[in-house]
C-alpha cells in the first residue's frame, strides 16, 4: 500500500528508509511530493517434517543368488530443513551419503549378496532436526547359496567282503543341498538323508551310505577289482545348480592280508597268495 502527502516546500530527491518488525518503510520526496512505500517482508521460512521413506531396488521375499549385485535406493520427499538418510544392517551404519534430486532426498547403497545376507535386514533411517526419532523403512533379504564345503568320514582301509559305512555332511546352504554318492564312478543309493536347520539360518544336509565290498557287483555291492576304492559325495543346491564335492580313497585288503609291525612303530601290509 502507498501513502502520499504534500507540503509547501519544494525539495528534490530526499529519501529515508526504515526496517522494523518485518516491514520495510521507505519515505521519499520528489519535487515536494512525499510518498510512503510499505513492503512486508517474510522473515520466517516455514518448516515441516519429512515424509515417510520408501525403498526401491529390492522387495522383501525376492530371491537373490550369492554374488548377485543390487542397488538399494531410499527416498524421502519434503522436509525443511532438509533431512539426511542413513543405511544400517543389523544395527551397524553402512552408508550416510545423502544427495538430493528433483523429487526429494535419496541415499543409494550398492551391495553384493553373500550367504551372510540371507535373512539380514537392511534399514533406512530418515533423520531431521524436527524429529525426535528417525523414520524407518526396511527390507529383509533372501539369498540362495550352495554349501561351501562337503566332508566325508569313513575308514581309510577296508577288507574284502566287509560292510562299510560312510557319512557325508555339508556346510550350510539355502535351500538345503541334495547329496549323491558315487563309488568308483558308479552312483549309489544312500540309506538315509537328513536336512537340519543351523543357527545361522541356513540348512545342513547329511547322508549315510552302507555297502559291501565284494569281487562281484550285485545290487549295491561294489566290485573290488582294484586295490583302491574311490568314494565321492556330491552336494548340489537344486535351486541354483551349484555343486561341490568331496572324494576319499580307501585301500582294499584281502582276507589273506596282514599288517606286520616294524621296529620304527609303523605297519607293513603283507598280502598272501
Amino acid at each position: 500500500m502507498d501513502f502520499q502527502c504534500y507540503h509547501e516546500e519544494e525539495t528534490e530527491g530526499s529519501e529515508d528508509a526504515m526496517f522494523e518488525g518485518g516491514v520495510e518503510w521507505t519515505l521519499y520526496s520528489e519535487f515536494g511530493g512525499w510518498s510512503l512505500e510499505v513492503i512486508e517482508n517474510d522473515t520466517h521460512s516455514s518448516s515441516d517434517e519429512p515424509g515417510r521413506p520408501s525403498i526401491s531396488g529390492y522387495r522383501t521375499g525376492e530371491v537373490l543368488v550369492a554374488g548377485e549385485r543390487r542397488t538399494l535406493v531410499c527416498r524421502v520427499s519434503g522436509g525443511n530443513p532438509r533431512p539426511w538418510l542413513t543405511w544400517h544392517r543389523r544395527g551397524l551404519l553402512l552408508d550416510d551419503t545423502t544427495t538430493a534430486d528433483a523429487t526429494g532426498v535419496i541415499n543409494t547403497h550398492q551391495l553384493t549378496a553373500t550367504a551372510g545376507d540371507d535373512g539380514a535386514v537392511y534399514e533406512c533411517r530418515v533423520n531431521s532436526d524436527l524429529l525426535q526419532q528417525p523414520l524407518l523403512a526396511n527390507v529383509s533379504l533372501t539369498v540362495y547359496y550352495a554349501p561351501s564345503s562337503v566332508s566325508v568320514s569313513g575308514p581309510s582301509q577296508v577288507q574284502e567282503g566287509a560292510v562299510v559305512s560312510l557319512t557325508c555332511e555339508t556346510s550350510e546352504s539355502n535351500p538345503p543341498a541334495s547329496l549323491t554318492w558315487l563309488v568308483n564312478g558308479e552312483e549309489m543309493s544312500s540309506s538315509r538323508e537328513i536336512m537340519s536347520r543351523v543357527s545361522t539360518g541356513g540348512w545342513a544336509t547329511s547322508s549315510e551310505l552302507t555297502y559291501v565290498v565284494s569281487k562281484s557287483a550285485q545290487d549295491n555291492q561294489v566290485a573290488a577289482a582294484s586295490s583302491e576304492l574311490k568314494v565321492e559325495c556330491r552336494a548340489i543346491n537344486p535351486s541354483i545348480e551349484q555343486r561341490v564335492s568331496k572324494t576319499i580313497t580307501m585301500t582294499i585288503t584281502s582276507e589273506c592280508s596282514a599288517f606286520l609291525p616294524l621296529k620304527d612303530g609303523s605297519l607293513m601290509l603283507v598280502r598272501g597268495s
